[in-house]
């Protein structure tokens, strides 16, 4: 944590004092306990995308693999009873599968660590020997469901609980913790949340901490070393270049990047007093996935933007494949698909 900031005095001896959020895990849990909670309320699920800072030793800043601050993360805590705790940890688990079939990650590239308490070093665990063997039984039983290689790290869980850390291979050959899965007894009892179940007592919540994508810097900068600069098209930040060969061009430029941006395809202009050759190569210095080619050829063979008319570009690839001269119509509905079902490139 960043240390505490004091600010003026309230009155002798006293400070208002302030902290910079290092985590949402307290902020979740006092909204869960902000009302009474019945059983019907459960599953509560809470999720915020807010910033968190913490303060990392000087030694362990790394570029943005490792900040500072601001760090946002889809970060949800799931309030639940123990019986649905075993469905609810393994929709986590499958909601962090779904992000890295969506992203082209191979389990190859990932493997998962469980982290369990050291069982020669008790005291500095919090909870009772039955919360913690329940704890993990769940947990290892729905790694092994996923089929994904995992080792156990012993002495690694967090103070409250055993938690699954998503381990990512960069190009580099360097492995990092992208994202976290956390199944914990402890909190929950540690804030005095409780519920009313069915016969009218009080019972205590199970939270599971997720954060499937962790802090998003880090996951962004390890997607651009693992597709070293050349994200797939919908991911890339500039979708489409559009490059006139000359000023009398460019009156037909600007109307393809008006139909590109009707489609929702992230394309620029580039209207540089540069050589068609100094477009292209800067364009692919700069990763865009597509470069749309305008001269004299292409414009000429244009029918006007009509319904059903068909309008020229030559089209370019950032890897140097020449598509040749295609309708533009053909391009957008090609492009939308490669964009609207993630292919990875």
């Amino acid at each position: 944590m960043f240390p505490p900031m004091r600010m003026e005095e309230k009155g002798e001896g006293e400070t208002d004092v302030y902290y910079i959020k290092p985590m949402n895990c307290a902020a979740h849990h006092l909204v869960y306990k902000s009302q009474i909670r019945s059983y019907r309320d459960l599953p509560l699920r809470i999720a915020e995308y807010g910033a968190v800072y913490r303060y990392e030793k000087s030694g362990e800043l790394l570029g943005m693999m490792r900040v500072r601050g601001p760090i946002h993360q889809n970060d949800s805590h799931i309030f639940c009873t123990e019986e649905q705790a075993e469905e609810e940890f393994q929709k986590v688990m499958d909601l962090h599968k779904y992000y890295y079939d969506a992203l082209g990650l191979d389990k190859k590239d990932y493997y998962l660590s469980f982290a369990v308490r050291d069982p020669k070093n008790k005291d500095k665990y919090a909870g009772d020997d039955e919360i913690w063997d329940k704890a993990e039984k769940i947990a290892l039983k729905y790694i092994k469901k996923t089929k994904i290689p995992y080792q156990i790290e012993v002495g690694g869980a967090a103070f409250y609980g055993p938690k699954i850390d998503f381990n990512i291979k960069t190009v580099t050959g360097k492995v990092f913790s992208a994202s976290t899965n956390q199944l914990d007894f402890f909190l929950p009892r540690a804030f005095g949340l409780t519920y009313i179940d069915k016969n009218g007592k009080e019972r205590i919540p199970v939270c599971i901490h997720r954060a499937p994508l962790g802090a998003h810097v880090r996951f962004i900068a390890f997607l651009m070393e693992h597709f070293a600069g050349n994200f797939p098209t919908w991911l890339t930040p500039v979708q489409v270049k559009v490059l006139p060969i000359s000023k009398k061009n460019l009156k037909y430029a600007e109307k393809i990047l008006e139909k590109l941006k009707e489609n929702n395809i992230r394309a620029e202009l580039d209207i540089r007093n540069e050589t068609l050759n100094s477009k292209i190569r800067d364009a692919q210095m700069e990763r865009v996935s597509y470069m749309l080619i305008i001269g004299n050829k292409e414009a000429s063979s244009s029918e006007g933007f009509r319904p059903g008319g068909k309008n020229n570009v030559t089209v370019r690839s950032r890897t140097g494949k020449d598509y040749g001269m295609i309708d533009l119509g053909d391009f957008i509905k090609n492009i939308r698909k490669e964009i609207d079902v993630k292919i990875i490139n």
